[in-house]
């Protein structure tokens, strides 16, 4: 590319590389500090900390719900820089760049999940009437929808790997933030006669599902700032390395 075409956004980049940063930490502080300051209220008003996880509609369910479309208008936000950035020659072409699409797609699925609880729907008006995924011990009747969500993902997921490659630190934190994923997956399917056997069950129950959710979605989060962060970095190398037009 030509310096009259890098230099112009080259300004706007350094920006854009700020403001993911600011972005990130800000993520960082709320998800950390949140469950500390219930912690806080919780030990100065009595009361049991895993009941503030408990009821549905509280701040941890609102916040999950919000991070996961956060999560999903990153995905496009990737999509379009990754299809802009290989137009200009800073990036290599890449045929699996719609995967972001997809990927945000899911992710605005599991926001609409979050909030009016789809995959419960789906268990309690498909998978049970028509006997699916109801014989077994440990996981709650026909709840698997979770479960199948997560399947297509990974389906899909090698299509991301290499660019997420591209950044060490990207892979990384969305290796982790599956890691995460699943225990957190499996303990809200399970059911109460299972985790009730289990010691302080209602910490694994309440707190770590809740908490654990929100920081895989951070993890997420901060996997797709990194590798957008990364592109930016690598439009500004090339803005200042294009060569200077020769005055006229």
């Amino acid at each position: 590319m030509h310096n009259e075409t890098l230099q112009p956004l080259a300004l706007t980049t350094t920006h854009g590389q700020s403001m993911i940063q600011r972005l990130a930490v800000a993520l960082v502080v709320i998800d950390l500090l949140f469950p500390v300051a219930i912690l806080i209220y919780t030990r100065s008003t009595d009361q049991a900390y895993w009941a503030m996880f408990r009821s549905e509609g509280n701040f941890t369910a609102w916040w999950s719900s919000v991070q996961l479309v956060l999560i999903g208008i990153l995905a496009c936000v990737n999509y379009r820089a990754r299809t802009f950035f290989a137009g200009q020659g800073v990036l290599p072409p890449d045929r699996n760049a719609w995967v972001w699409l997809l990927f945000a797609a899911g992710f605005f699925l599991f926001a609409i999940d979050e909030r009016f609880n789809f995959h419960e729907l789906l268990r309690d008006e498909v998978f049970r009437p028509l006997g699916l995924f109801v014989d077994s011990a440990y996981i709650i009747q026909g709840d698997v929808g979770l479960y199948l969500f997560l399947f297509i993902g990974l389906l899909f997921t090698p299509l991301l790997l290499p660019e997420l490659g591209r950044r060490p630190l990207s892979l990384l934190l969305f290796a982790l933030a599956l890691v995460l994923t699943v225990p957190v997956l499996v303990i809200d399917s399970l059911r109460d006669s299972t985790l009730r056997q289990w010691p302080n069950w209602r910490f694994w129950d309440y707190p770590f599902e809740e908490v654990g959710e929100v920081w895989a979605q951070l993890l997420f989060l901060l996997a797709f700032l990194s590798l957008l962060h990364h592109w930016m970095g690598l439009w500004r190398r090339a803005a200042a390395d294009a060569p200077v037009p020769p005055a006229p």
